[in-house]
């Protein structure tokens, strides 16, 4: 996003080293396994190259 100056702010509260390492990585504090699964599927289609981080 952008800041209050115009300068390009990055906020990553978990990190880039998933995005860089192409990698979908579960957030098992939220109950949101179905969604983790049809995400990573939809992943797949478009990068088969990607790793998604089973439940």
């Amino acid at each position: 996003r952008y800041g209050r100056d115009g300068a390009l702010e990055l906020v990553a509260p978990f990190g880039l080293d998933d995005v860089f390492s192409f990698r979908i990585t579960p957030n098992r504090v939220m109950d949101n396994q179905r969604t983790h699964e049809a995400k990573g599927k939809r992943a797949q289609e478009c990068w088969p190259e990607i790793e998604v981080v089973p439940w």
